[in-house]
């Protein structure tokens, strides 16, 4: 399964470091970063106290070996849209179909596409009737492969026409401490690197909440955390909360 797009995600941080900039005055320094190859941190702002290094980590709720599961949720999307290109090209045939994917890596993009396509073609219902293979149900563990969880087929309605759709059931957890702790010691162990390019360093922890996969909650008990780091300063930030340590 291909990993998150480099550029998505240079992006992503860049849009980050100007919400903060913007809404959450005091967790990065105010001006244009810079962009400098590894290992210095991830943007480099110089300001009249000298260079300050920011180094962006995204918190998430789970990972499956390599990806975690906003880089999951978008290769479903992607397989999602290929497979019904792919289908319509082959088939010619203008179904409406949701795919329930289980948790977990998918198979390779290329097999991935080739497998929805070869379900639909086979579960494809008669033209009054839908298919309906539901997560939990005999027939989804016996027609389905182990990464899909339910699959349902639907004629569309001609006033009514829908891309296909796919996803994993996906849960807002509540960040913990622990996690915050375990994030913090893996990027120090990258500090010296980052300090050959700032005065200062600091860390951006981001809980993001731009999809559901990727939805953590920051609890109200995070004002009282206190972390031992060697970070010039530690920020941990959503969409709503902002703390900085």
């Amino acid at each position: 399964m291909a990993a998150i797009d480099e550029t998505q995600r240079q992006t992503k941080e860049l849009w980050w470091v100007e919400f903060a900039q913007k809404y959450r005055p005091g967790s990065v320094p105010v001006g244009k970063p810079e962009r400098l190859e590894p290992p210095a941190p991830d943007v480099v702002f110089n300001t009249e106290s000298g260079r300050i290094g920011i180094e962006l980590s995204q918190i998430v709720p789970r990972s499956y070996g390599r990806y975690n599961d906003p880089e999951i949720e978008a290769a479903q999307k992607c397989a999602v849209k290929e497979a019904q290109a792919f289908y319509w090209r082959r088939y010619k045939d203008d179904l409406f179909v949701n795919f329930n994917f289980s948790p977990g890596v998918l198979p390779a993009r290329r097999e991935l596409v080739a497998a929805m396509t070869e379900l639909v073609a086979r579960h494809r219902p008669p033209d009054t009737a839908s298919f309906s293979a539901l997560p939990g149900s005999r027939n989804a563990s016996t027609l389905l492969p182990s990464w899909l969880r339910g699959l349902s087929i639907f004629h569309q309605l001609d006033y009514l026409r829908m891309d296909w759709t796919g996803g994993s059931v996906w849960s807002t957890s509540t960040l913990r401490y622990e996690q915050v702790v375990e994030r913090i010691g893996e990027k120090a162990s990258k500090l010296a690197g980052y300090r050959a390019f700032a005065d200062e360093v600091w860390l951006l922890l981001v809980c993001d909440q731009f999809s559901i996969s990727a939805s953590v909650s920051i609890p109200h008990a995070a004002a009282e955390w206190k972390f031992q780091h060697p970070f010039d300063r530690v920020v941990l930030m959503s969409m709503q909360e902002f703390f900085i340590y």
